[in-house]
């Protein structure tokens, strides 16, 4: 009777570490695709030196492309303190510098991490800017 004691106990030991290796390998991949968009946003960005409607497709479209989606971020979302940020889940603010004497851009993209059992969503925020644009 102890060693079945001892294997049952082994087995549910084995499935909670190959959870947590799971867990870790899932947001280590959910970080790089949101890195990955990030930088390749602000690369549209720089290369085309501004961000209008045909910008905003051509992201759009590369979002769509590489299945990045955030459901909490933008209008439909949950999350308030990111309203006003696309409907994909990423944003992308303009911000005017005196003291550079123009503008960039600066370029959010989010992981969102979902814990089911404990009712737990967190939401953690990836954020680059652009080399100034314009003068």
């Amino acid at each position: 009777m102890r060693d079945a004691f001892g294997g049952a106990f082994f087995i549910k030991l084995m499935l909670i570490f190959f959870a947590i290796y799971i867990s870790f390998i899932a947001i280590a991949l959910s970080y790089t695709k949101a890195f990955r968009v990030k930088n390749t946003i602000i690369n549209y960005i720089e290369d085309n030196e501004t961000y209008n409607n045909d910008i905003a497709i051509m992201i759009d479209n590369y979002v769509k492309e590489m299945n990045y989606y955030v459901s909490s971020v933008g209008p439909n979302g949950s999350n308030t303190r990111y309203s006003q940020c696309d409907s994909r889940g990423y944003c992308v603010d303009e911000v005017y510098s005196d003291e550079l004497r123009g503008k960039y851009y600066k370029v959010t993209t989010f992981i969102e991490i979902n814990f089911p059992f404990f009712n737990i969503n967190v939401l953690v925020p990836i954020t680059g800017e652009t080399r100034v644009v314009t003068k």
